[in-house]
Parts: C-alpha cells; sequence; structure tokens
C-alpha cells in the first residue's frame, strides 16, 4: 500500500497552513522534509513519481501504520514524522534545501472547500446561511455573500472597494487593476488628501459607471503589518462611507492579503468580523447587498484569495450556529 493522493494533500494542505517561510523549514528534520517533498512531488508533478519513492518496503510499512483505518484522518505532520524511518530522506534525495522545499509548496494550488453562500442579517442578527449566491431579497434583510469571482466584473452594485495605499495615487495588484480600468480620475479628487492606514475615501468610479453601471469606489487602506485593528478600519469605514452616501450595494476584495502580506486566514476573520459589526451597529442601514469577492477570474485563480475565502467560509460556520437562533 502506498501513500494516496488523498494523504498527500492532506500533508500538504497541512505545511500550507502552517510553514510560510524558509526559518520554519529549517526546523523540521531531515525525514520530516522527505515525507512532505514526497507529498509535493504526488500533488504538484505525478502520482507515478511519488509512487516510485515510496515503493521501498519499509516505507510502505510506515505508509501502512501511518493510514491505519480508512475513515480515519491522516495525523498532522509533525505526529506523522515521529514514525518517520530515519534515513530514508538521505537515501533518496541527498540534503533537501529549505529554500526547494518552499518552493514547491507554493507551487501548490490551493482548492476552494465551500460552494458561495450568503449571510442574511435581520435586525441587525444573521437569520439564516444560504447556499450560493442569493439574488432576490426582502425587506429589512442585508445580505453578506461571499464567493469567488472578479470585482471588476460585478454587475449592479453601487460600488467596488479599491485597496489603496497611503498613496493614493494607484498602484499595483487589485488598486492598480482598478485605476486601469477607472481612469485617472478616480484618484483626481485624492491629491490634497494624505491617506492614513484604516481609512476610507469615496470618489467617483471614471469609466466604470458606463462600462458596469458602478457610481463609486471607496479607497480603503489597509495595513502592510500584521495589525487587526487597522485591517478592521479599513473594512468598517468603506461600510461607513458606503452607508452615509445612501449606497444599497458595495463589493470588497481581500483587503491587505497582497502585497502587503496580511496573513490570508486572519484576515478574512477580520473582513467578516467588520462586517457583522458594522451591521450589529447600524441595522437600519441602506446597504443591502453586502459581497466578499475573493479572485478567481476563471482562468486564474489566486492561492492568497482562496486561502482566505475557505477561511471566512469556515469563520461564517462559527458564528451561525442554527440550534443556538
Amino acid at each position: 500500500m502506498r501513500i494516496s493522493r488523498n494523504d498527500a494533500r492532506n500533508i500538504v494542505d497541512y505545511a500550507k497552513e502552517n510553514l510560510s517561510d524558509p526559518k520554519q523549514i529549517r526546523k523540521l528534520s531531515w525525514n520530516e522534509r522527505k515525507l512532505l517533498h514526497t507529498a509535493l512531488i504526488i500533488i504538484n508533478y505525478s502520482r507515478e513519481a511519488g509512487e516510485k519513492i515510496t515503493s521501498d518496503k519499509k516505507v510502505n510499512r510506515v505508509f501502512k501504520r501511518i493510514q491505519g483505518k480508512k475513515d480515519r484522518k491522516i495525523k498532522p505532520l509533525k505526529n506523522i514524522i515521529l514514525r518517520y524511518i530515519k534515513g530514508i530522506a538521505n537515501r533518496y534525495f541527498g540534503r533537501i534545501s529549505s529554500s526547494r522545499l518552499l518552493s514547491e509548496i507554493k507551487k501548490v494550488k490551493v482548492e476552494p472547500k465551500y460552494e458561495a453562500r450568503t449571510c442574511v442579517f435581520k435586525d441587525g442578527k444573521i437569520a439564516e446561511v444560504k447556499d450560493g449566491v442569493d439574488e432576490s431579497s426582502s425587506d429589512g434583510e442585508i445580505q453578506v455573500k461571499i464567493f469567488l469571482g472578479d470585482l471588476l466584473k460585478q454587475d449592479n452594485v453601487d460600488a467596488i472597494v479599491n485597496p489603496a495605499n497611503t498613496g493614493l495615487r494607484g498602484g499595483y495588484g487589485v488598486d492598480g487593476l482598478i485605476g486601469k480600468a477607472a481612469g485617472k480620475s478616480i484618484y483626481e479628487k485624492l491629491k490634497k488628501k494624505k491617506g492614513r492606514t484604516g481609512e476610507a475615501y469615496i470618489t467617483g468610479s471614471g469609466k466604470l459607471e458606463k462600462m458596469k453601471g458602478i457610481k463609486h469606489v471607496i479607497h480603503a487602506i489597509g495595513p502592510s503589518v500584521e495589525k487587526k485593528k487597522l485591517l478592521r478600519n479599513a473594512y468598517y469605514n468603506s461600510l461607513l462611507r458606503a452607508h452615509e452616501n445612501n449606497l444599497e450595494s458595495i463589493a470588497f476584495p481581500a483587503i491587505s492579503i497582497g502585497i502587503f502580506n496580511y496573513p490570508p486566514e486572519k484576515a478574512a476573520i477580520v473582513a467578516l468580523d467588520a462586517v457583522k459589526e458594522f451591521i450589529e451597529d447600524h441595522p437600519e442601514t441602506t446597504l443591502k447587498d453586502i459581497r466578499l469577492v475573493y479572485y478567481d477570474d476563471g482562468t486564474y485563480r489566486s492561492n492568497k484569495d482562496v486561502t482566505s475565502y475557505n477561511a471566512c467560509q469556515a469563520h461564517l460556520d462559527d458564528l451561525f450556529n442554527p440550534e443556538e437562533t
């Protein structure tokens, strides 16, 4: 019996969540690196390549012990390694460098674990969670939609949020894409402003209004370091700007997880918590449609966005328990 693709995926998923820089990988033993590297070969290249490595009889015995019962989940990486055979790594690979392993980890595509969902708020509280992106709504409802998609392809939305920097003159990533699509006019009103992290500034939408019917761009400045309060403020203040301007719908990208490198899982929790807090504070808001859009344009899917999307959906499960309502 050889390591299955599911076992390999579990090992790699654990690594992606817990090993994000070379220092962490250097703390692994060579046997830990060997098992991780085997799993990465199976996922990134082919099962056949991985099977050649794991065909060794001693390795087979270890994998049998790891797998145990069919329905038993594979143990976390560090627990698996305790039972792994000493010296197998050097037999096949020699020294496996931290940078090599990290580059292989980054190659692995993160897969979405959830379908799109709509969280319905009534009277400032979560009333229900529906599968799919619900287009219909009832009076008194506020819908928070969580899905994979392209921010610039959103229809029937009053405002989109631009993850800006303190310069408020455009930039890279999503900021650059929005600036290119909307034109320089969206920055004209901001020329005399000095951007502050956590703040949000509303402008017109330039070319986007004629192209997509988007009326406003809200420039939200997320933190370039891991500061929860500042990221929360960026989401909350964006919603506040929309509310102050009597808007009914708004679409967010994942703020700060791009070049600012805010941890995607933590950013997702902050985002959903900030939306929930705003609705609780403003149950009579004009906003009825709030979208959390994690990037996927159909041909390219961002690993960070999918990781953040999965974490956001998981956090929604934590927040909503039908038995308590």
